[in-house]
């Protein structure tokens, strides 16, 4: 198989980690192969950086926005410029073992049914120290089966987040790429419930995809910004999920799959919120926060109001 991929790259300010990104792409074992980095208005030295690497190889390509188009739209503009058959996005500041697009092709190949492809996520801190090696313990699954496992948090599925996805562009545009989420937390969750699921999920055990966590990372959101996205997340599936899901699965099926989402929505909740507190060692100003920013909860978001009163009130009220 010589099927090109691209390798999307949004960008944002993150100068000090993108050169180590572009190069894992450019060194892949792989050959055919694109780089396209989306420049989202940094002010840093971003496009010198890219300017530098950009006489090493014909492989990359950059484009700066006009105007701020935030991560999502940064991400459904790398979808629309993508020429390769294959998309996977990599993050400014992560980067991707040498060999990462050739073992994700052989996955596809392998398995003609395989609709989503990941490789093995190591956690790393701002200086490129490993934090952990999150291992899944599966080769291939069901879509159903994927997400049941994933959702209700079985040790089966370790995977830190699903925008490492290695997939086919036409699905993407079938799924109606990056739903625009607010802070576009679980955009890319959304994405893959709706890509995937008339199809098999495919894993490589070899470490392959390197993601930076740290302090001012976008993987650290506040509670509110954790809320309004799970609020968004859950009013996406009822709309447009669970309407595909029906297309393949019975509606038992589907109301199983809206229950465990829900779960885990409010387990991510719940973990933000004990954060919180613990840094504000306040009840009163958790739970104020949390009410004024969503006045109309309860009569929009039960699940979530019903968490609040439930949970934080016996766990936190002293």
């Amino acid at each position: 198989m010589n099927k090109k991929v691209t390798i999307g790259i949004a960008t944002y300010n993150h100068a000090n980690f993108l050169e180590k990104a572009i190069l894992s792409a450019l060194n892949q074992t792989y050959h055919n192969i694109e780089i396209i980095v989306v420049d989202d208005c940094s002010t840093d030295n971003t496009q010198e950086i890219v300017s530098k690497l950009n006489n090493k190889s014909e492989k990359l390509k950059f484009f700066k926005n006009n105007g701020n188009l935030g991560i999502v739209g940064n991400y459904n503009k790398i979808i629309d410029l993508a020429s390769g058959e294959y998309i996977t996005i990599l993050g400014d500041d992560d980067y991707l073992a040498n060999d990462y697009i050739e073992k994700m092709i052989l996955l596809f190949l392998e398995n003609p049914n395989c609709k989503v492809a990941f490789g093995q996520n190591v956690i790393i801190d701002s200086k490129g120290n490993v934090i952990k090696k999150l291992i899944s313990n599966f080769l291939k699954l069901p879509y159903i089966d994927y997400v049941k496992y994933w959702l209700s948090g079985s040790k089966i599925i370790n995977q830190h987040s699903v925008i490492m996805m290695f997939v086919s562009k036409s699905e993407v545009l079938k799924a109606g790429k990056f739903p625009d989420f607010p802070m576009a937390q679980h955009a890319d969750n959304a994405l893959f419930l709706n890509m995937a699921i008339n199809g098999d999920i495919c894993y490589n055990k070899s470490a392959l995809y390197y993601y930076r966590v740290y302090a001012e990372s976008y993987g650290n959101k506040n509670v509110i910004e954790v809320a309004y996205s799970s609020t968004a997340f859950m009013n996406y599936f009822q709309e447009s999920i669970s309407k595909n899901l029906i297309k393949f699965y019975d509606y038992n099926t589907t109301l199983d799959i809206s229950s465990l989402l829900k779960k885990a929505l409010t387990k991510e909740f719940n973990s933000r919120v004990a954060k919180f507190y613990s840094q504000n060692n306040s009840f009163l100003k958790c739970t104020e926060l949390i009410f004024n920013a969503f006045p109309n909860w309860k009569e929009k978001y039960l699940f979530f109001y019903d968490f609040i009163i439930k949970y934080i009130y016996t766990k936190f009220k002293k």
